[in-house]
């Protein structure tokens, strides 16, 4: 029996908004180069190894060299174009478990590998009444990337998008 095309958009605008809020599992961690704005240097993070390690291309051959490493496997993460500067995301991306902690990690800034600041959710987000519930999870934003350089765009539930100094890991403005 052929439903009529009425139907069939009706069951579509049911089912096209609970399929907007399901949540897709993560990607299964592997390694990846993450390169910087500009392409003169990258970092490789090693699922492998759980360590990250940046490199510059090298003048002679184009052998790259190390520029400085740092413990972790990351699946958010940006290298600034200094190549001195890196930014990790929290491994769930844009969203937190239902009972989450206002103590989460959400950026962790470096600098050649030494740690300069960590924001956690409480800071990112100052209303947590303003998270978005999912399926299973809350949606706090998400992560935009690396612009002028050295300079790193999220964009968030309650404050809208926030510009961080990836040199300092304080917002600017």
């Amino acid at each position: 029996m052929k439903l009529p095309w009425h139907s069939v958009l009706v069951g579509l605008a049911v089912l096209l908004p609970a399929l907007a809020l399901a949540d897709e599992p993560l990607e299964i961690p592997a390694s990846r180069t993450i390169a910087a704005p500009g392409g003169r240097c990258w970092a490789y993070t090693d699922v492998a190894s759980n360590v990250t390690t940046a490199y510059k291309r090298g003048k002679v051959k184009h052998k790259p060299s190390k520029l400085w490493s740092i413990a972790g496997w990351y699946r958010v993460a940006a290298v600034a174009a200094d190549c001195e500067h890196f930014v990790t995301g929290y491994d769930g991306v844009n969203l937190l478990p239902e009972k989450y902690d206002r103590d989460t990690v959400m950026l962790a800034f470096y600098g050649n590998g030494i740690l300069i600041r960590r924001v956690t959710l409480a800071e990112l987000i100052k209303d947590l009444a303003k998270l978005q519930k999912t399926a299973s999870h809350w949606s706090w934003g998400y992560y935009v990337g690396v612009e002028k350089g050295t300079r790193y765009r999220v964009a968030t539930v309650d404050r809208g998008e926030i510009v961080f100094d990836m040199k300092t890991g304080l917002p600017v403005e």
